[in-house]
């Protein structure tokens, strides 16, 4: 079982740049419903979260944005979105002590946000046909 989690790690990591799908099967014990579920979630709550973070970073709201920002780092870090997570702790330190480039910020986290959100699409569907082949 070990050789054959190792081996699924390893396709994972060449196979995904944004995400480490890894960090949440261990969270959850390698459970596949678990897994699809939180993905799923997080695929319907981050963009809602993000627009509240494309807001603040509109109204240049550094409360807000420092908020937001922490709150769509927490989603991110269960799915193993190391770049995304970290750039996201960037805007919420910058937001706090005043030294926030709004706009950019606002870009290239809605970039990184995508390339996540179709990753976890891609670790669903993976983790299905998976599903699907253990029970043919």
């Amino acid at each position: 079982m070990t050789d054959q989690h190792d081996q699924l790690r390893q396709l994972q990591q060449r196979r995904y740049r944004h995400i480490d799908p890894a960090v949440l099967s261990s969270a959850i014990n390698d459970d596949l419903a678990s897994f699809c579920a939180l993905s799923r979630t997080f695929l319907k709550e981050a963009p809602a979260a993000f627009a509240l973070l494309e807001q603040a970073l509109q109204e240049r709201a550094s409360a807000a944005i420092a908020l937001r920002s922490h709150a769509l780092k927490s989603m991110t870090l269960l799915l193993g979105a190391q770049q995304l997570s970290s750039r996201l702790q960037e805007v919420e330190s910058g937001a706090l002590a005043g030294e926030c480039d709004f706009a950019c910020a606002g870009t290239e986290l809605k970039a990184l946000l995508a390339a996540v959100q179709g990753e976890v699409s891609a670790t669903i569907a993976e983790r299905e046909g998976m599903s699907g082949a253990a029970l043919a």
